[in-house]
């Protein structure tokens, strides 16, 4: 869950891209680009929502962000080593191991997941 709230902050709320996250960690400037977001009016008093339900047979959290959403078919499905190796972009990756369920709604500014009572992991 970790991963996705990570995601909600960097690349909902803070509209970090892929490319910008990417070449701010080659150049040792990420840090700096996540304050400067932080500063910007803009960016600033935006909010992450975490809902929770637990029922007999699952847990569900919903996150949702207030970002610009993103077409969620466009995640990289990471079928290379090289790929799942990446310094980052692997949140969702790693988020669908962890859960039974993983569903995009709102244009994908809302996540919801799923896991189920009895599921060995």
């Amino acid at each position: 869950m970790e991963e996705l709230l990570i995601n909600a902050i960097e690349h909902g709320n803070l509209n970090i891209t892929y490319s910008e996250k990417t070449k701010a960690i080659q150049e040792d400037t990420f840090e700096q680009l996540v304050h400067e977001r932080l500063n910007n009016q803009f960016y600033k008093d935006k909010k992450v929502t975490i809902s929770f339900c637990q029922t007999a047979s699952y847990d569900e959290w919903q996150i949702e962000d207030e970002g610009n959403g993103f077409d969620p078919s466009e995640i990289p499905t990471f079928t290379t080593l090289s790929q799942i190796q990446q310094l980052h972009g692997r949140g969702i990756l790693i988020s669908r191991f962890q859960f039974d369920e993983i569903e995009y709604k709102n244009d994908g500014k809302l996540v919801r997941i799923r896991r189920y009572a009895n599921t060995a992991r």
